[in-house]
């Protein structure tokens, strides 16, 4: 792997600017062609009222200009930039990103999405004050490509909230709208480490590899639900998820495959399990072809 600002030793041990003071959160981009917003992602970070952080982005060997855009930051003390040397995919790229962190705290952000300025200031508040929180979920404004806002989400739950509970309720309706994406949520970066990061699963477009990763850090433990809509999130037709909207194999094998990893590491029981084979089936295929229709009106 090829570092922009660190040493040849530096990029073997993962370090740089802030090996003797760790900060205490831990920013991560991990992208691939993604020219058309990296740095509109990166400032969004920069202009944190929380100025506590580094910010690591790890270019998964892009096409297009991205790599030529993230060396623009090199000379930034608190930004670091890596290059895979070879093309690894969505999921282990999200992985190799974090192994690079030394923070308490994980962020991870996708490349077409924004943070808003108290972002990290709020969410990390509330962790510091209530260690039995273990993750921090925020609400996003969606917008389209060109800057459009198209929605916000409907905030389903507000404060803190038993994990188990969420686990049960997304396992049995397959759901991903609790926990979501890596850019709405937070967490220590030992947690995340103990759980085993994300699975390295590239079958799906990284649908369903987030939610598995949020679910295993709540179990047992809290969840967070922060009524602020502090990320903006874009919603394209070059994103992984348009493609699994479109896709009905890739949709329901996410669906069958989860469900069963969720079985296998005891994050639902059985009776769960098959009770979600009843019930996830027709909402999810309701909820389908919902998506498919707002995807291609993208």
């Amino acid at each position: 792997m090829v570092s922009s600002n660190t040493s040849t030793s530096e990029q073997q041990a993962g370090l740089g600017p802030y090996s003797a003071n760790p900060p205490l959160v831990s920013v991560l981009i991990p992208t691939w062609n993604s020219e058309r917003t990296i740095a509109q992602s990166i400032e969004s970070v920069l202009s944190q009222t929380f100025q506590d952080f580094e910010l690591i982005v790890v270019d998964d060997q892009s096409t297009d200009t991205t790599f030529s855009i993230l060396e623009r930051y090199k000379g930034n003390a608190r930004v670091r930039v890596y290059r895979n040397e070879t093309n690894l995919g969505l999921m282990p790229n999200f992985n190799m990103v974090s192994t690079y962190a030394r923070g308490k705290y994980l962020k991870f952000l996708c490349a077409d999405d924004f943070l808003e300025p108290s972002a990290l200031e709020q969410v990390v508040e509330i962790m510091e004050r209530d260690s039995q929180v273990a993750l921090v979920r925020v609400y996003a404004v969606k917008q389209n490509e060109d800057g459009q806002r198209i929605s916000s989400e409907r905030m389903s739950f507000r404060g803190k909230q038993d994990g188990n509970r969420i686990i049960r309720r997304s396992a049995l309706f397959m759901t991903n709208r609790y926990c979501n994406t890596p850019s709405h949520t937070f967490f220590r970066r030992i947690d995340f480490e103990q759980v085993g990061r994300f699975p390295n699963i590239n079958d799906f477009e990284g649908w369903g590899n987030d939610l598995s990763t949020n679910l295993k850090l709540i179990k047992n433990k809290k969840i967070y639900f922060l009524d602020q809509y502090l990320l903006q999130r874009e919603l394209s037709t070059h994103q992984g998820t348009h493609r699994v909207y479109l896709d009905p194999d890739k949709f329901f094998g996410s669906m069958r495959h989860f469900r069963k990893h969720y079985l296998e590491e005891g994050l639902i029981s059985k009776a769960l399990y098959y009770v979600s084979v009843l019930v996830s089936k027709p909402v999810n295929t309701c909820l389908f072809h919902v998506k498919r229709y707002l995807r291609k009106r993208l």
